[in-house]
């Protein structure tokens, strides 16, 4: 199943999940860790994302300016 999920295109819909053998709570999971994490690898903790999140939002709200 690994090597199956490797030679996938990076656009995987839940009926390819269902194919590669996953549980519809399985698939639910996933969507729910790619949606927490967007950019993980840009970051190295969920705490420096929270960070980075709230740097963008004081900057989109002038309380930062851009050096």
């Amino acid at each position: 199943m690994v090597a199956a999920l490797t030679q996938m295109t990076h656009t995987l819909t839940t009926d390819n999940l269902q194919e590669a053998g996953f549980t519809v709570g399985e698939i639910k999971r996933l969507v729910e860790l790619r949606d927490r994490y967007p950019y993980l690898e840009f970051t190295d903790s969920l705490r420096q994302w929270d960070h980075l999140k709230f740097m963008k939002w004081r900057y989109t709200n002038g309380d930062l300016a851009r050096v």
